[in-house]
């Protein structure tokens, strides 16, 4: 159906922006003038890859005359655990559907934008774009080469002019947790191109002088074209780190005091740590089941060649660690989580699960592989837990893992001694990396 002559006035209305930062006769993107493809099976919708200020993707759907955006960091996901931010942008026209080429340097959003995905979309029910949007709840189900099936856009806040909204998949049949779209199809569907190449010199916009305010942050670092990006440059980017310094112990002497003793994570010869969790804090009339699995993933991985480290939560959950070498994509430890989760199913169909919907457990145990994905957390090893006497995450030996285990036996009173006793046990965690097998 083509735009009322309501919609397309509002149309050219909401491009205005989009015409003030460009310069048409030096960037190739489309003038709102131009005439605008029309999809044979519905509204469009596109997936822009553009490597601007960093890489992103851009999202956008056809609603009242003109592609809605959103800037999504990561990129779409299969997966309905993760939940992308999606940045609201500027409106583009609709000829922009068809745009791929570099956005010429010192223009707005320079640097290449490759068309990633395109494809026609509806809501669910159909038709109701305009209204879901407004509301912040829009469930589109989208037809493309790549994305296929149902996805949400949940506005959570404003930010400025720019509204926050996170997106991510609908349980529908179509998820697939561990899949990375992204990265396993990184081309164009227009010209096959992989590649991408930002801006020649990325800068950031300057603000008028304005009167000397009591400085909240430390001023930002120059940095020369070309050096590295460490991670002390990036932090010092958005804050000034917080340092250590020593304790006044004599204030506290003889009061009774605790201290937990803070470590920073570092990581400087490049390993990665897979973690195969069987994620559940079952009852102690369970807690059988959950050594049982342990223990049977142990051996499942040692067939395979694996070593694993064995940890407790802090709190009745366990924790299998896998040491990986350098070079591993997270699409392929993904991968092999979620088939080792599937074996582990079937060699116990009465303990364990690997079923999402709560109703068709049946009171089985969840083995969740989608724990082994992008902003998910874990508990690290030695860390405390907010809860009574203070418990402790603490590496083990697999000779410890047995039914007589108490996870929160290990406290912050006695794992000093432990530690003395036998040893670091996550030691071999950090030793050396393996090389996960096809899968």
């Amino acid at each position: 159906m083509a735009p009322s002559r309501r919609s397309k006035t509002s149309a050219r209305a909401r491009l205005k922006t989009y015409r003030a930062r460009r310069d048409f006769s030096l960037t190739s993107e489309p003038a709102p003038e131009v005439p605008a493809p029309r999809g044979a099976g519905g509204p469009l919708f596109v997936v822009h890859k553009h490597d601007a200020t960093r890489l992103h993707y851009d999202l956008r759907l056809e609603i009242d005359g003109v592609l809605v955006s959103w800037a999504i960091p990561k990129g779409p996901s299969y997966d309905p655990a993760d939940k992308r931010l999606a940045v609201q942008t500027g409106d583009h026209p609709l000829a922009y559907a068809t745009f791929e080429g570099r956005i010429p340097d010192g223009a707005y959003g320079a640097g290449d934008s490759l068309l990633w995905e395109e494809g026609t979309f509806d809501t669910v029910p159909p038709g109701h774009a305009s209204e879901q949007r407004a509301r912040g709840r829009l469930h589109v189900v989208l037809r493309g080469h790549k994305l296929e099936g149902g996805w949400h856009l949940i506005r959570t806040s404003p930010m400025g002019k720019k509204a926050q909204w996170l997106c991510f998949k609908a349980k529908d049949g179509t998820e697939r947790p561990g899949y990375d779209v992204t990265g396993e199809h990184p081309e164009s569907v227009k010209s096959g191109q992989r590649a991408t190449r930002g801006p020649a010199r990325r800068t950031r916009r300057t603000a008028a002088p304005r009167a000397p305010a009591k400085p909240v942050r430390a001023s930002r670092p120059s940095r020369a074209k070309g050096s590295a990006r460490t991670p002390e440059a990036l932090l010092g980017e958005v804050w000034p780190p917080m340092l250590a310094t020593l304790a006044q112990v004599e204030a506290t002497a003889g009061a009774g005091w605790r201290f937990e003793v803070k470590y920073a994570a570092a990581s400087p010869c490049g390993r990665a740590m897979g973690m195969i969790s069987p994620r559940a804090s079952p009852p102690s009339s369970r807690f059988d089941d959950l050594i049982q699995l342990a223990t049977s993933l142990r051996r499942h991985l040692e067939a395979l060649g694996l070593t694993s480290v064995p940890k407790t939560s802090g709190k009745r959950g366990l924790h299998v660690l896998v040491p990986l070498a350098p070079g591993h994509t997270y699409a392929r430890a993904g991968a092999f989580a979620h088939k080792a989760f599937e074996a582990l199913a079937a060699e116990h169909p009465r303990l364990a699960t690997v079923e999402r919907s709560k109703e068709r457990r049946g009171g089985r145990l969840y083995l969740d592989a989608g724990q082994n994905a992008w902003g998910k957390t874990v508990v690290a090893p030695y860390s405390l837990r907010a809860l009574p006497h203070a418990p402790v995450s603490t590496p083990l030996a697999w000779s410890e893992v047995t039914p007589k285990l108490n996870p929160t036996r290990f406290t912050l009173d006695n794992v000093r001694r432990r530690l003395d006793e036998v040893g670091d046990l996550f030691a071999p965690a950090l030793a050396g990396g393996q090389t996960l097998p096809s899968v």
